[in-house]
């Protein structure tokens, strides 16, 4: 027992320096922050960066939708993160004349139903009357399946891993993800 216990204190040790070592300078020690990185700073034209012009036409329409009430967002929202990301995915799709897969699990973009999701019927028909009737929008609440959408190969391993950490955090937020869905898709379009 002692030496489980000692073992144990030796990893806590480690995991406590990686740690402080990844708050201290993230760009050095902390994975996740530089992979974030590499992905918020390229140059591409699904990337928006502050110098480029179409950010503040985003913004106003953003804005518009969120003092509207239109999804995604929740009554209680004091925020227009959600409305941005969802001006900026349309205004991608419409661009690159595209599909559109949303990788969430917040509720303000739809609910999971018996494990699958379903888009908010709101944001269906936005998508389907400003982009295009014809193009798909998916929601899906898991990364790997939407790797496989993709055709991008997932192992077993990562698909396990990914459930790990969903079933928890899912089995809390079902209620409220579902009445989320039916509060917001009653709501009106900014653009009617």
């Amino acid at each position: 027992m002692g030496k489980n216990l000692k073992e144990a204190d030796r990893h806590a040790k480690a995991l406590k320096s990686r740690l402080t070592k990844a708050l201290a300078d993230p760009a050095a020690h902390d994975p996740v922050y530089q992979a974030c990185q590499r992905i918020f700073h390229k140059t591409d034209p699904l990337t928006l960066t502050r110098d480029d012009p179409t950010r503040k036409h985003i913004r106003t329409r953003a804005w518009r939708r969120f003092i509207h009430g239109c999804p995604p967002r929740k009554k209680s929202d004091t925020s227009i993160g959600d409305a941005i990301n969802w001006e900026w995915m349309i205004e991608c799709a419409m661009k690159e004349t595209a599909e559109l897969v949303i990788v969430t699990r917040d509720s303000d973009f739809g609910i999971v139903f018996e494990n699958k999701s379903y888009v908010n019927d709101h944001l269906r028909q936005e998508f389907s009357e400003r982009v295009s009737k014809k193009r798909k929008i998916i929601l899906e609440h898991k990364l790997t399946d939407a790797l496989k959408y993709f055709q991008v190969a997932v192992t077993k391993q990562e698909t396990d891993a990914e459930a790990d950490i969903i079933m928890p955090m899912f089995s809390m937020n079902v209620t409220t993800s579902m009445t989320s869905a039916s509060d917001s898709s009653a709501q009106h379009s900014p653009f009617d």
